[in-house]
């Protein structure tokens, strides 16, 4: 948890920075008709790349008996599984070698939608929290990660515009409370 902190905090700090004065990707939270999920358009660096680095480790193991996971690759050569929640997780993958690679995953959230994109690419959502995630693509032949970028859940962007707009002189699509005469 040490180090957890310190993450959340950069994290936020960035997607303040990213999405302060409308640079919400696409409109802003007013505008919205619910809730999404808004990447900020930055990969994993510097700072950030030194925290996931900390906190996101690759290690390789001789492979014991049954030498597959429950999720088949496409071509059905491959395959990973996710095992733990809060705060750890180890997603261990299968790739036709004479070890399996484990990724594994310190002071998180959790880790969703954890899927085959194509035969030898697995995405997954690393939850640094409730708010911020890191979207990963993992190669398994190659055991490296090809793609990280840090998002974040728009849910209480989304309430606090809502709320907000019409009290403080009106935002892009919710217009200023006309002010009752006194």
């Amino acid at each position: 948890m040490k180090i957890i902190f310190p993450l959340i905090s950069l994290l936020l700090v960035s997607s303040s920075t990213t999405f302060a004065d409308g640079g919400y990707p696409g409109l802003p939270p007013d505008c919205w008709t619910e809730s999404r999920n808004v990447h900020g358009g930055y990969a994993v660096e510097g700072q950030l790349k030194e925290l996931f680095d900390a906190l996101v480790s690759i290690e390789k193991s001789a492979i014991e008996g049954n030498s597959s996971f429950e999720n088949l690759s496409p071509n059905n050569a491959y395959s990973f599984s996710v095992v733990g929640s809060r705060p750890d997780v180890r997603i261990s993958i299968f790739a036709e070698k004479d070890h399996a690679a484990h990724i594994n995953l310190k002071e998180v959230f959790g880790v969703s939608d954890a899927k085959w994109v194509n035969e030898k690419l697995i995405f997954f959502r690393i939850w640094w929290g409730r708010l911020m995630f890191t979207d990963t693509l993992f190669d398994v032949e190659n055991e490296t990660f090809i793609y990280k970028e840090n998002g974040m859940d728009g849910f209480m962007a989304y309430q606090q515009f809502q709320a907000s707009c019409r009290k403080v002189g009106g935002c892009r699509c919710i217009e200023k409370e006309d002010s009752p005469e006194k």
